[in-house]
């Protein structure tokens, strides 16, 4: 009997699948996710395999099939200044003139 329950805890396992959706007119992403141990496992994958059925049935792709120009559109674009902007250097702190005029060298 001993052996029996060691050869089931050794064929069982774990699972943590996961699935990355896309809508591509929304940009919108979803994940589809689930966790489970032993006999939980198979569930956790049915759980993601029906959750992903759902996303697709409302037009969502999966992250894995997009194309790279697909995967490019997705990455946020960093924040740009308008040319005519008016940059100029903070104001110094009592502290940093401070500093500045006892350790000039580091400045």
């Amino acid at each position: 009997m001993r052996a029996l329950v060691v050869a089931l805890l050794l064929l069982a396992g774990c699972a943590s699948p996961r699935a990355a959706l896309v809508h591509l007119e929304s940009m919108d992403i979803k994940i589809c996710a689930d966790q489970g141990f032993l006999y939980a496992a198979a569930l956790a994958k049915l759980n993601v395999k029906s959750c992903t059925r759902e996303y697709r049935h409302l037009g969502y792709t999966l992250a894995s099939e997009l194309s790279p120009s697909q995967r490019e559109a997705l990455r946020p674009k960093p924040p740009r200044l308008p040319e005519d902007a008016n940059l100029r250097e903070a104001p110094k702190s009592v502290f940093g003139a401070l500093m500045e005029s006892l350790f000039p060298f580091f400045y």
